[in-house]
């Protein structure tokens, strides 16, 4: 559809969003300045280019980045060219859309980042809490923990282990800044809070534990959640969001926790083929946009990427299958069929990545 075809407003939006790409915009403001009201502009987004705003937003930025990475001298910094796109990190969303972007071009093949978002968290506690090493480890811990807490509006706990907070009755854990919880952190916290039941002031006053991590083990939120019932204990994962690095937003109280989103794999096999298909995803509607939500008609809207390592040995995550929406193809797969060629034991385990950027992986 030419431009010339489009609302007005509608053209002025595009306009300012391709002239200032890297600014944190919010629809309102961009309403305002188009001379638009917010509804309108999402509307018309919709209906003229089939995607919200700030998707048309991220979309953008990430075509800048794309070929910026294509032209630069092979000295360029990359975090250079994913700032001046309006990237102020390389967080998990950031590489997963570099990674599909660069699927694109000839010859490249599926690459994982390890490590990157540990690393930033890092830097981040030892500039705000101090570094870990020395004596004062103990204190750097404490220091972080109870900035968390507060974040959360729960109240610190002292001689516990693995029990740091209390909110409305909840025990709640922090998980670690460079390591992810695993379901040996669950077995420790379920324990502990066995233990601590009945036992003082602080003893817990209902069943209910949160567990709050920057990452979380592939799979735990299903098994984990099997372990907990078990012991009768209702137990929900939060994930830590980036934001609570970011001094602004903790000073406007702008840091929401959400919990980990749902899948369900349906596996199939017959001797050695095995065909996996997507069944359901689930996402907490709070960690979603508005926008977002009242475009979303079916759960598979909510996937932008999944992949499959089909001989996982326990180690990184091998992209030996991946299907992902494009800006021409929007459709997705649901269904893969793989074949083996010896006979024997494999653990299969996929990977998806919503349209919010978190990762989410499952061994069916």
């Amino acid at each position: 559809m030419g431009c010339e075809l489009l609302p007005r407003g509608l053209r002025k939006a595009i306009e300012r969003l391709e002239a200032e790409p890297a600014r944190r915009w919010r629809v309102g403001e961009l309403a305002a300045l188009c001379g638009v009201a917010p509804r309108t502009l999402q509307k018309h987004f919709q209906r003229f280019l089939g995607r919200a705003p700030l998707i048309f937003l991220r979309e953008l930025r990430f075509d800048r980045a794309r070929q910026a990475l294509l032209c630069s001298a092979q000295d360029a910094s990359i975090t250079d060219i994913a700032t001046h796109c309006g990237f102020a990190h390389l967080g998990r969303f950031a590489i997963h859309t570099t990674r599909k972007r660069l699927l694109s071009i000839p010859k490249v093949r599926p690459f994982v980042v390890q490590n990157l978002g540990k690393y930033e968290r890092q830097l981040w506690a030892g500039a705000e809490f101090g570094q870990s090493n020395g004596g004062k480890a103990a204190e750097r811990q404490r220091a972080y923990i109870e900035f968390v807490l507060k974040l959360t509006q729960a109240i610190p706990l002292h001689g516990y282990a693995w029990l740091h907070g209390v909110k409305a009755g909840c025990m709640v854990h922090v998980g670690a800044v460079d390591a992810p919880v695993s379901v040996g952190d669950v077995a420790q916290i379920a324990a502990e809070f066995r233990r601590a039941v009945g036992t003082g002031k602080d003893a817990p006053k209902t069943n209910g534990v949160d567990v709050l991590g920057w990452d979380f083990a592939f799979e735990l939120n299903e098994v984990a959640r099997q372990q907990a019932a078990a012991a009768n204990i209702q137990m929900r994962f939060l994930r830590i969001p980036r934001d609570v690095m970011d001094k602004r937003a903790v000073e406007q109280g702008d840091i929401h926790f959400f919990e980990l989103a749902a899948l369900s794999v349906e596996v199939i096999t017959n001797r050695r083929n095995v065909a996996l298909k997507l069944k359901d995803f689930v996402i907490p509607p709070d960690d979603v946009p508005e926008e977002a939500r009242r475009a979303v008609k079916h759960w598979s809207q909510w996937i932008d990427y999944w992949a499959v390592d089909w001989d996982n040995r326990g180690d990184t995550f091998h992209n030996e299958w991946q299907t992902y929406r494009t800006r021409k193809d929007k459709s997705l797969a649901l269904e893969i069929t793989h074949t083996y060629p010896d006979p024997g034991e494999y653990a299969i385990v996929a990977k998806v990545i919503d349209i919010l950027g978190n990762v989410i992986q499952l061994r069916p």
